[in-house]
Protein backbone atom coordinates (compact mmCIF):
# COMPACT_ATOMS: atom_id res chain seq x y z
CA UNK A 1 0.00 0.00 0.00
CA UNK A 2 1.31 3.28 -0.54
CA UNK A 3 1.05 6.71 0.86
CA UNK A 4 0.00 9.16 -2.07
CA UNK A 5 -1.33 12.80 -2.37
CA UNK A 6 -1.52 15.76 -4.94
CA UNK A 7 1.16 18.22 -5.43
CA UNK A 8 2.34 20.02 -8.38
CA UNK A 9 5.89 18.61 -8.63
CA UNK A 10 8.57 21.20 -7.70
CA UNK A 11 12.16 20.45 -5.96
CA UNK A 12 11.05 21.50 -2.66
CA UNK A 13 7.73 18.96 -2.82
CA UNK A 14 10.17 16.52 -3.93
CA UNK A 15 12.96 16.81 -0.93
CA UNK A 16 9.96 16.68 1.21
CA UNK A 17 8.30 13.46 -0.10
CA UNK A 18 9.61 10.91 2.49
CA UNK A 19 8.05 7.25 3.14
CA UNK A 20 4.86 7.04 5.04
CA UNK A 21 4.84 4.67 8.20
CA UNK A 22 5.61 1.52 8.39
CA UNK A 23 8.21 2.18 5.27
CA UNK A 24 5.53 2.67 2.99
CA UNK A 25 6.13 4.01 -0.40
CA UNK A 26 4.91 7.81 -0.67
CA UNK A 27 3.40 8.77 -4.11
CA UNK A 28 3.31 12.17 -5.25
CA UNK A 29 0.84 12.63 -8.41
CA UNK A 30 1.61 15.80 -10.25
CA UNK A 31 -1.71 18.41 -10.54
CA UNK A 32 -0.36 20.13 -13.74
CA UNK A 33 1.13 16.34 -16.18
CA UNK A 34 -0.95 13.77 -16.49
CA UNK A 35 0.15 10.55 -15.21
CA UNK A 36 3.76 12.07 -14.20
CA UNK A 37 4.65 12.05 -10.31
CA UNK A 38 7.43 10.69 -7.90
CA UNK A 39 7.60 7.94 -5.62
CA UNK A 40 9.87 8.03 -2.25
CA UNK A 41 10.84 4.58 -1.60
CA UNK A 42 11.54 2.92 2.22
CA UNK A 43 15.52 3.56 0.97
CA UNK A 44 14.58 7.65 0.79
CA UNK A 45 15.72 7.70 -2.55
CA UNK A 46 13.06 9.42 -4.61
CA UNK A 47 12.54 8.25 -8.68
CA UNK A 48 10.61 10.44 -10.77
CA UNK A 49 7.42 8.10 -12.92
CA UNK A 50 5.11 8.48 -15.53
CA UNK A 51 1.67 6.28 -15.11
CA UNK A 52 -0.07 5.83 -18.46
CA UNK A 53 -2.62 3.54 -20.54
CA UNK A 54 -1.93 1.86 -23.84
CA UNK A 55 -3.93 -0.61 -25.66
CA UNK A 56 -5.79 -0.51 -22.36
CA UNK A 57 -3.33 -1.28 -20.27
CA UNK A 58 -2.08 0.37 -17.78
CA UNK A 59 1.72 0.80 -17.38
CA UNK A 60 4.27 2.40 -15.07
CA UNK A 61 7.54 3.44 -16.27
CA UNK A 62 10.37 4.72 -14.17
CA UNK A 63 12.00 8.07 -15.69
CA UNK A 64 14.94 8.08 -13.51
CA UNK A 65 16.40 8.22 -9.51
CA UNK A 66 16.24 12.47 -8.31
CA UNK A 67 19.45 13.83 -9.05
CA UNK A 68 21.56 14.32 -11.78
CA UNK A 69 20.56 14.67 -14.84
CA UNK A 70 16.99 14.26 -13.18
CA UNK A 71 15.34 17.12 -11.71
CA UNK A 72 11.41 17.99 -12.25
CA UNK A 73 12.17 19.54 -14.72
CA UNK A 74 13.95 17.86 -17.21
CA UNK A 75 11.87 14.40 -15.60
CA UNK A 76 8.88 16.51 -16.60
CA UNK A 77 10.19 17.47 -19.74
CA UNK A 78 10.68 13.93 -20.09
CA UNK A 79 7.31 12.46 -18.92
CA UNK A 80 5.59 14.69 -22.07
CA UNK A 81 8.31 13.12 -24.54
CA UNK A 82 6.98 10.04 -23.14
CA UNK A 83 3.31 10.67 -23.56
CA UNK A 84 4.48 11.79 -27.19
CA UNK A 85 5.14 8.42 -28.05
CA UNK A 86 2.07 6.59 -26.18
CA UNK A 87 -0.12 8.99 -28.41
CA UNK A 88 1.49 7.09 -31.34
CA UNK A 89 0.53 3.76 -29.84
CA UNK A 90 4.71 3.24 -28.84
CA UNK A 91 4.65 1.60 -25.68
CA UNK A 92 7.70 3.47 -23.85
CA UNK A 93 8.35 0.18 -21.18
CA UNK A 94 8.27 -1.99 -24.12
CA UNK A 95 11.02 0.04 -25.65
CA UNK A 96 12.98 0.11 -22.31
CA UNK A 97 12.76 -3.54 -21.88
CA UNK A 98 14.20 -4.16 -25.70
CA UNK A 99 16.69 -1.81 -25.00
CA UNK A 100 17.95 -3.40 -21.77
CA UNK A 101 18.34 -6.94 -24.47
CA UNK A 102 20.01 -4.97 -26.99
CA UNK A 103 23.34 -6.68 -27.52
CA UNK A 104 26.56 -4.20 -26.07
CA UNK A 105 29.73 -4.06 -28.09
CA UNK A 106 30.76 -6.94 -26.07
CA UNK A 107 28.01 -9.11 -26.95
CA UNK A 108 28.13 -8.41 -30.38
CA UNK A 109 31.96 -8.99 -30.78
CA UNK A 110 31.16 -12.17 -29.31
CA UNK A 111 28.62 -12.86 -32.24
CA UNK A 112 31.15 -11.50 -34.93
CA UNK A 113 34.26 -13.76 -34.44
CA UNK A 114 31.82 -16.79 -33.91
CA UNK A 115 29.64 -15.84 -37.25
CA UNK A 116 32.07 -13.94 -39.25
CA UNK A 117 35.65 -14.12 -38.05
CA UNK A 118 36.25 -17.51 -37.37
CA UNK A 119 34.31 -18.92 -40.17
CA UNK A 120 35.24 -16.69 -43.21
CA UNK A 121 38.54 -15.01 -42.71
CA UNK A 122 42.37 -16.73 -42.42
CA UNK A 123 42.83 -17.78 -39.13
CA UNK A 124 45.60 -15.23 -38.67
CA UNK A 125 43.43 -12.49 -39.50
CA UNK A 126 40.61 -13.92 -36.94
CA UNK A 127 43.61 -13.72 -34.32
CA UNK A 128 44.51 -10.21 -35.13
CA UNK A 129 41.01 -8.96 -35.09
CA UNK A 130 40.61 -11.26 -31.47
CA UNK A 131 43.43 -9.07 -30.15
CA UNK A 132 42.79 -5.74 -31.32
CA UNK A 133 38.83 -6.73 -29.68
CA UNK A 134 40.82 -7.96 -26.54
CA UNK A 135 43.21 -5.33 -26.00
CA UNK A 136 41.88 -2.13 -27.34
CA UNK A 137 38.51 -1.90 -28.58
CA UNK A 138 36.71 -4.07 -25.72
CA UNK A 139 38.16 -1.88 -23.01
CA UNK A 140 37.21 1.29 -24.16
CA UNK A 141 33.56 0.68 -25.62
CA UNK A 142 32.75 -2.62 -24.79
CA UNK A 143 29.91 -1.44 -22.42
CA UNK A 144 28.18 0.59 -24.88
CA UNK A 145 25.48 -0.82 -26.93
CA UNK A 146 26.08 -1.96 -30.82
CA UNK A 147 22.81 -0.40 -31.63
CA UNK A 148 23.79 3.20 -29.74
CA UNK A 149 27.74 3.75 -30.84
CA UNK A 150 27.96 7.28 -32.09
CA UNK A 151 30.29 8.86 -34.60
CA UNK A 152 31.68 11.01 -31.41
CA UNK A 153 32.23 7.82 -29.53
CA UNK A 154 34.34 6.30 -32.26
CA UNK A 155 36.33 9.77 -33.02
CA UNK A 156 37.33 9.41 -29.79
CA UNK A 157 38.45 5.72 -29.37
CA UNK A 158 40.14 6.48 -32.92
CA UNK A 159 42.20 9.25 -31.33
CA UNK A 160 42.95 7.85 -27.85
CA UNK A 161 45.37 5.85 -29.95
CA UNK A 162 46.70 8.35 -32.34
CA UNK A 163 50.34 7.74 -31.16
CA UNK A 164 50.13 4.68 -33.19
CA UNK A 165 48.48 5.59 -36.25
CA UNK A 166 48.83 2.19 -37.76
CA UNK A 167 46.66 0.53 -34.73
CA UNK A 168 44.21 3.15 -34.43
CA UNK A 169 42.86 2.75 -38.20
CA UNK A 170 42.81 -1.18 -37.84
CA UNK A 171 40.16 -0.38 -35.03
CA UNK A 172 38.61 1.51 -37.10
CA UNK A 173 38.32 -0.82 -40.14
CA UNK A 174 37.32 -3.55 -37.31
CA UNK A 175 34.67 -1.15 -35.67
CA UNK A 176 33.47 -0.40 -39.13
CA UNK A 177 32.64 -3.71 -40.36
CA UNK A 178 31.38 -5.13 -36.77
CA UNK A 179 28.96 -1.96 -37.03
CA UNK A 180 28.19 -3.01 -40.74
CA UNK A 181 27.23 -6.04 -40.07
CA UNK A 182 25.63 -5.08 -36.97
CA UNK A 183 23.09 -3.40 -39.06
CA UNK A 184 23.00 -6.19 -41.27
CA UNK A 185 21.91 -8.35 -38.81
CA UNK A 186 19.07 -5.92 -37.84
CA UNK A 187 21.22 -4.79 -34.25
CA UNK A 188 21.39 -1.29 -36.04
CA UNK A 189 19.15 1.09 -37.36
CA UNK A 190 21.16 4.17 -37.44
CA UNK A 191 24.08 4.82 -40.02
CA UNK A 192 27.28 3.72 -39.49
CA UNK A 193 29.53 5.48 -37.22
CA UNK A 194 32.79 5.23 -38.18
CA UNK A 195 31.63 6.59 -42.33
CA UNK A 196 33.44 10.13 -41.65
CA UNK A 197 35.78 9.02 -39.84
CA UNK A 198 39.09 10.29 -41.29
CA UNK A 199 42.14 8.13 -41.05
CA UNK A 200 45.50 8.96 -40.08
CA UNK A 201 48.37 9.08 -42.06
CA UNK A 202 50.50 5.78 -41.70
CA UNK A 203 54.32 5.67 -41.76
CA UNK A 204 55.20 3.05 -44.04
CA UNK A 205 58.24 2.40 -42.43
CA UNK A 206 56.34 1.65 -38.99
CA UNK A 207 54.60 -1.17 -40.78
CA UNK A 208 54.13 -4.38 -38.78
CA UNK A 209 55.07 -7.25 -40.25
CA UNK A 210 52.51 -9.93 -39.94
CA UNK A 211 53.45 -13.68 -38.88
CA UNK A 212 52.77 -15.05 -42.75
CA UNK A 213 55.96 -11.81 -43.58
CA UNK A 214 57.75 -12.89 -40.55
CA UNK A 215 57.97 -16.78 -41.59
CA UNK A 216 59.32 -14.97 -45.20
CA UNK A 217 61.81 -12.98 -43.78
CA UNK A 218 63.42 -15.81 -41.68
CA UNK A 219 63.63 -17.72 -44.89
CA UNK A 220 65.39 -15.16 -46.81
CA UNK A 221 67.52 -14.71 -44.22
CA UNK A 222 68.35 -18.28 -43.68
CA UNK A 223 68.82 -18.83 -47.30
CA UNK A 224 71.46 -16.11 -47.52
CA UNK A 225 73.29 -17.02 -45.10
CA UNK A 226 73.69 -20.37 -46.65
CA UNK A 227 74.54 -19.12 -49.52
CA UNK A 228 77.42 -17.33 -48.18
CA UNK A 229 78.46 -19.50 -45.34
Amino acid sequence: TEAAMRRKVTKRVVDAAKPGAEGREANVVDTTLQGFGVRARATGERYYILRYRIRGVRRKYTIGRHGSPWTPETARTEARRLLGLVADGIDPQENKSAARKAPTVRDFAKRYLEEHADPKKKPQSAGEDRRLLDVTILPRIGNRRIADLTPGAVTRLHLSLRKTPILANRVLALVSKMCALAEAWGERTAPNPCRHVERFRENKRERFLDADELVRLGKTIAEAEAAHA
